[in-house]
C-alpha cells in the first residue's frame, strides 16, 4: 500500500488532477464575473428605461402645474416590485412629491441624491 503513495503514476494522476481543477476553478471565475457584469448592465440598461419612461409621463403635468398627476404617477410607479423609492425634491432636499406620500416634506437622506443636488449633476448610486 505504500508504494501506491510513492509510484510515478499517482504522482503524475494526482498533479494532472490538481491542474485539471485549478484551470476549470479559473475559467469558472471568469465566467461568473462576465455573467456578472452582463447581468448588472442589464440592470443599469433597466433602470435608465424605467428612469427615462417617469420623466416623460411627468414632463408635461409638470410644465403645465399639474402637480396632483405627478403626484399620482409617481405613486403608480412606486408599486413596481423592482423600484424601492421614487422621489422628486427641491433644491435643499426637501422631498416635495413620492410614490410613498409617507416621505413627503421630509429631507432626502441618500448620500448620493444630496451630492446630485449639491454638484446638479448625476452622481454614481444614483443609476
Amino acid at each position: 500500500m505504500d508504494s501506491l503513495f510513492y509510484s510515478l503514476r499517482t504522482k503524475l494522476i494526482t498533479s494532472v488532477g490538481l491542474v485539471l481543477i485549478l484551470i476549470l476553478a479559473s475559467f469558472s471565475h471568469r465566467d461568473m464575473k462576465t455573467h456578472e457584469r452582463f447581468f448588472l448592465e442589464e440592470a443599469r440598461k433597466k433602470a435608465r428605461d424605467v428612469t427615462d419612461t417617469v420623466m416623460k409621463s411627468i414632463e408635461y403635468p409638470m410644465l403645465d402645474g399639474e402637480m396632483e398627476y405627478v403626484q399620482a404617477i409617481l405613486e403608480r410607479v412606486n408599486a413596481l416590485k423592482d423600484l424601492r423609492v421614487i422621489s422628486l425634491c427641491n433644491s435643499d432636499g426637501v422631498i416635495r412629491y413620492s410614490g410613498n406620500p409617507e416621505r413627503i416634506g421630509k429631507i432626502v437622506s441618500s448620500k448620493s441624491s444630496l451630492e446630485a443636488l449639491r454638484t446638479h449633476t448625476l452622481t454614481k448610486g444614483l443609476e
